[in-house]
């Protein structure tokens, strides 16, 4: 019981030391290099990605100090979050990259069904 405390301790210790910088990525061959632009660089200024996906504009936000950077979707590759979890978009949708690692990437998402209302009448 011990033993295995350990090791959980030292994988924690490991994930929470890996690099986390959320930021862009302009290119495929930036994504491929792990080259992130309009970095976090967890300094104490003021950073947000705004992603603008409840009504799927083309357009992201990025606020970095007093700095406010505007980029379409079509013309960037994706981005990185500060979970560490890696997006890229198409048609001004954010896709989860699921393998960043892997030579072929595989993508998911999720799409919101509209709630149909139907009522049935007893004559």
């Amino acid at each position: 019981m011990i033993v295995i405390g350990i090791i959980l301790c030292n994988i924690s210790y490991e994930l929470n030391a890996q690099n986390t910088n959320e930021g862009i990525y302009l290119s495929s061959g930036d994504f491929t290099k792990g080259k992130i632009s309009y970095v976090n660089n967890q300094s104490n200024q003021k950073y947000k990605l705004y992603l603008h996906t409840i009504f799927n504009t083309s357009k992201i936000e990025v606020v970095i100090g007093d700095s406010d950077y505007t980029f379409n979707k079509n013309s960037i590759f994706g981005y990185r979050d500060k979970d560490n979890t890696c997006y890229r978009f198409y048609k001004n949708v954010a896709y989860t990259i699921i393998n960043p690692s892997e030579e072929i990437l595989l993508y998911s998402t999720y799409k919101l069904t509209p709630f149909i209302r139907t009522e049935f009448f007893n004559l």
